[in-house]
């Protein structure tokens, strides 16, 4: 009698483990739905975005790469990506890549102030079905695109400095 419940304990201490595991967080990029992903190899269409002045600028893609930095002010990661991105964007410029800072949910849909004094143009977009960075489930979002719009290098969080750094020595010519 013992030992069937010892064997029933077991079976239901596997059961609930399961179901733990199922139910713990996981990261945040694991989290996103697919549909809300990009990765490496996906292709961008081009897209409208909304300047702070309400000027309408058209992203294309027709330089050999474009940086872009996907942020938000209801996530709570998105004040620790700056100041990474911030010494990342200098060398970009240097090289002649645009560089697109894209503010999710700016007040009043577009980019004021708050924007001001970053080393980098903040954006919104025109049209959330026009492109699906609306959908992204996690930001802040890295991204470096080739000149038709495909994810060459991304990145979900946070950038650390070696991540930084990955970047960089995965863009230089």
């Amino acid at each position: 009698m013992l030992a069937a419940q010892v064997v029933l304990l077991s079976v239901r201490n596997r059961a609930l483990a399961a179901e733990l595991a199922a139910a713990a967080p996981r990261p945040a990029s694991e989290n996103a739905p697919e549909r809300a992903r990009l990765e490496v190899g996906d292709e961008l269409r081009p897209f409208h975005l909304r300047a702070a002045d309400g000027t309408i600028r058209a992203v294309e893609f027709e330089e050999w790469a474009t940086l872009l930095l996907v942020f938000a002010d209801q996530c709570s990661a998105c004040p620790l990506a700056f100041p990474e991105w911030e010494r990342l964007v200098e060398p970009f410029q240097r090289a002649s890549v645009p560089v697109l800072g894209l503010w999710m949910d700016p007040p009043d849909g577009v980019p004021g102030h708050e924007s001001a004094g970053r080393p980098f143009p903040v954006y919104t977009l025109t049209d959330a079905r026009e492109v699906p960075l609306a959908e992204l489930a996690t930001v802040p979002f890295t991204a470096l695109l080739d000149q038709d719009g495909r994810v060459l290098w991304r990145h979900y969080g946070p950038l650390s400095e070696e991540l930084r750094e990955e970047l960089l020595a995965f863009a230089a010519p």
